[in-house]
């Protein structure tokens, strides 16, 4: 999988969740925007949608 040859995958778990605060909220974005804070999409959740759909705040979280 193209995932899973990116450097970060000796540091961080592809399943490994990240909670969504209220203030990680950028508008607009593509998706995420539009959950509840507390959701917890994994790492691979948020590639995915980083790389298919260009959400912003999904390539913020993974910054962070």
């Amino acid at each position: 999988m193209l995932f899973s040859r990116l450097p970060c995958a000796d540091y961080v778990a592809f399943t490994d969740g990240i909670t969504i605060k209220a203030a990680d909220e950028r508008l607009p974005s593509c998706v995420l925007y539009a959950f509840d804070p507390g959701l917890s999409p994994t790492v691979k959740d948020l590639l995915t949608l980083m790389i298919v759909i260009s959400d912003n705040e999904a390539t913020d979280l993974l910054v962070r």
